[in-house]
């Protein structure tokens, strides 16, 4: 998302809407791979209800460079 984007709630609303989606085809959770340098979506996720999986950092490459990623997860009840 483009940083004159950041902070108005976008982010927010695509993630309410896609976890009813979700929820709707019957998932009971869902996970993800972030840039663990990329703080800003950290927090997101973390406000959002996701939490880093103990364990589960790797890394990738990109545009030539390795770089760490983290996995994180939410439960879609309640």
């Amino acid at each position: 998302m483009a940083p004159a984007a950041w902070s108005r709630g976008w982010g927010r609303m695509l993630w309410l809407a896609a976890r009813e989606q979700m929820r709707t085809h019957g998932h009971a959770s869902v996970s993800l791979w972030v840039l663990a340098a990329n703080a800003r979506a950290i927090m997101f996720y973390a406000a959002a209800g996701f939490a880093r999986e103990a364990k589960s950092a790797r890394l990738i490459k990109v545009g030539g460079e390795q770089v760490r990623e983290l996995r994180c997860s939410c439960s879609l009840e309640s």
